[in-house]
């Protein structure tokens, strides 16, 4: 029809009680990163407090180019200093040890079944000892591991698991990249309490690529998942400290990252769940509508299309991506698939469909009436280069 769309993030949860997550999705070109950084820079100008998870490099510096005094920008990764303890994120000492035992989970590659009872047993008791502790830190587990390993009273199997993970986590000290998690409890902050907005983004990490397990994945990329992991859990807590009439935002792009691991899931889950009592908009941002979807097989991903209020799908390309737009949208199944096809394919810069808070659906056009904010905000290089010439 050509009529605006007017998009208040926050009424679905405030007046309707229902919830107000979004995820758009879409391949290369489809608009949805220009989406998600506009809706981003529309709440900050409603007043709002936000984090955003950047594993593109430096895809949303824009953000804070645009809001300078109020944002910091964090770099993981090659030629950043920032460290942190990943022992110390939780509110209490039970959370903080459940969120450790996941992270290290994920960053050595540590299973839940039967094979891996003596590697969790050896993380587990170490974990038991530093928290017995006033220090929770990187330094301080590795003696709680040594510790372990020394311990005859344990079997030999949990003994030589310590040492294997006390010399694999130590050196990572020595590496550019690994330093991050050696950060010293108490001496480093892990929050800007003053920034509105916190944009992080992972510099120079290799991810593994969309549709790999877990299981073939390389210990650099393992450890890429690990820190966004990590820092994702950060940002949490970072607007959990906030009251809840304060309005919020967390923006993970790239989110299928996440949703692989089982410790990801979760975490997404526990956003969504309290995202409307905290007053918090989580926006995910995906290339394929999978990602939301139960796994066929009954494994992996579990169905959490019903908790998203707003569902942007703009261009895709296979037909298995059509056939889970579908789904995920609820558009008509009596349609020929070769009309979604071709119509998912024609979708580009912006157009495509858009289920809201309230179930309805329908083709929408995203546009950023400003020129200069779109430049900002685009990814093609045209644009970027326009930028360098002096626009910033």
């Amino acid at each position: 029809s050509g009529a605006p769309v007017w998009a208040d993030w926050y009424r679905a949860m405030t007046e309707e009680n229902r919830t107000g997550a979004a995820a758009f999705l879409g391949t290369l070109g489809s608009g949805k990163s220009v989406g998600m950084k506009s809706a981003a820079d529309t709440m900050l100008q409603w007043g709002a407090i936000g984090v955003v998870v950047d594993p593109k490099q430096a895809e949303y510096e824009c953000l804070v180019r645009l809001w300078p005094r109020e944002s910091v920008w964090w770099r993981f990764g090659f030629g950043s200093d920032l460290a942190f303890t990943p022992f110390r994120l939780g509110r209490n000492r039970r959370e903080s040890k459940q969120f450790a035992a996941g992270f290290l989970a994920v960053l050595l590659n540590v299973g839940s079944d039967v094979q891996s009872q003596w590697s969790n047993n050896a993380l587990n008791h170490a974990l038991d000892r530093l928290y017995q502790g006033e220090k929770w830190d990187m330094a301080h587990y590795l003696a709680a591991l040594a510790a372990v390993h020394r311990d005859e009273g344990c079997a030999d199997e949990e003994r030589k698991a310590a040492r294997l993970y006390h010399d694999t986590l130590a050196r990572m000290q020595d590496d550019e990249q690994g330093r991050a998690i050696f950060g010293e409890d108490g001496a480093d902050n892990r929050m800007d309490e003053r920034a509105r907005l916190i944009v992080v983004s992972i510099m120079g990490l290799e991810f593994p690529d969309a549709g790999q397990s877990p299981v073939h994945w390389r210990p650099g990329q393992r450890f890429a998942v690990a820190i966004l992991y990590l820092i994702t859990r950060i940002g949490f807590l970072r607007l959990m400290s906030a009251p809840p009439h304060v309005r919020k935002f967390f923006l993970i792009d790239e989110a299928w990252i996440l949703r692989s691991i089982p410790e990801g899931r979760a975490l997404i889950n526990t956003i969504l769940l309290t995202g409307r009592s905290m007053n918090i908009v989580l926006l995910l941002g995906m290339q394929n509508p999978d990602v939301l979807l139960p796994s066929a097989d009954g494994g992996g991903n579990d169905d959490i299309a019903a908790n998203l209020g707003w569902i942007f799908v703009g261009r895709l390309l296979s037909d298995t991506q059509v056939r889970h737009a579908v789904q995920l949208l609820g558009l008509p199944d009596d349609v020929d698939q070769k009309e979604y096809r071709q119509q998912f394919e024609s979708f580009e810069k912006g157009l495509g469909y858009l289920r809201d808070p309230y179930g309805r659906v329908g083709m929408v056009q995203i546009e950023v009436l400003d020129e200069e904010l779109l430049q900002r905000f685009t990814t093609t290089p045209s644009a970027h280069a326009t930028l360098r010439d002096g626009a910033w």
